[in-house]
């Protein structure tokens, strides 16, 4: 362990006493003005120091999160903006949805009320044979040659509907019946006047190796039954 020599520190200590009463003197011997000019430079070399070694340094990092903060908060700005913009095309993409759903809705009711309607209208299936013969009975120059089923056929496939309607099928006999010509006339005056109707289609006149005068008709109506009529008759 080195000794400390007092008598160098004593001499170091004397030193500095005879710089400081130099510089006092110096100091002293200077003008009133030159002693602020150096006073000013002191406090300006101190804020200098001051100014580089606190200061400046804070400003930066100060100036660097301020720049952090702002693009932080203009990324949140953006993020709020796109998603108040997503919501708008949502709530928008979302009432052209309801409101193509309404107008589907309105559609296919009225396409239902159209087809309720439509069946209301009609012979039912099971009493076309019925009615037919019933129309036949009431004049006794008309005779039944015969009547066969028809298979059942969707009505969309028919033509007698929009193609977006389903659950219902035509019916149909084909019938051929014999009688004078004014009598026949008057067989379909009578059916078309019916409340309730019956769908016509192929109507064809002709007559027999006797000279027998035939009508053969196409009979139709419309059902929700998919299964052939039984109803045939020679």
């Amino acid at each position: 362990m080195s000794k400390i020599d007092f008598s160098q520190l004593q001499g170091l200590e004397d030193q500095a006493r005879r710089r400081w009463r130099q510089w006092r003197r110096q100091h002293a011997a200077r003008t009133l003005s030159e002693r602020r000019l150096l006073v000013i430079a002191g406090a300006a070399v101190c804020w200098y120091l001051l100014d580089l070694s606190l200061f400046t340094p804070a400003w930066s990092r100060y100036k660097a999160a301020s720049l952090r903060a702002t693009t932080a908060e203009s990324a949140v700005r953006a993020r709020d903006a796109e998603v108040a913009r997503q919501g708008q095309d949502l709530a928008l993409m979302e009432g052209q949805l309801k409101g193509e759903l309404e107008r589907l809705r309105a559609s296919v009711k009225q396409q239902a009320k159209a087809l309720d309607e439509l069946q209301s209208g009609l012979v039912p299936a099971g009493e076309m044979r019925q009615v037919i013969e019933g129309l036949l009975a009431r004049n006794g120059n008309l005779g039944l040659v015969s009547m066969k089923t028809l298979s059942p056929e969707d009505i969309t496939k028919a033509g007698l509907s929009p193609q977006d309607a389903s659950g219902l099928y035509r019916q149909g006999l084909e019938v051929v019946m014999t009688g004078g010509f004014n009598d026949l006339l008057a067989w379909l005056v009578t059916a078309e006047q019916m409340p309730r109707k019956l769908l016509w289609q192929g109507l064809v006149l002709s007559t027999d190796d006797t000279g027998r005068l035939l009508l053969n008709v196409r009979v139709l109506t419309v059902s929700p039954d998919a299964e052939p009529l039984e109803i045939t008759a020679p």
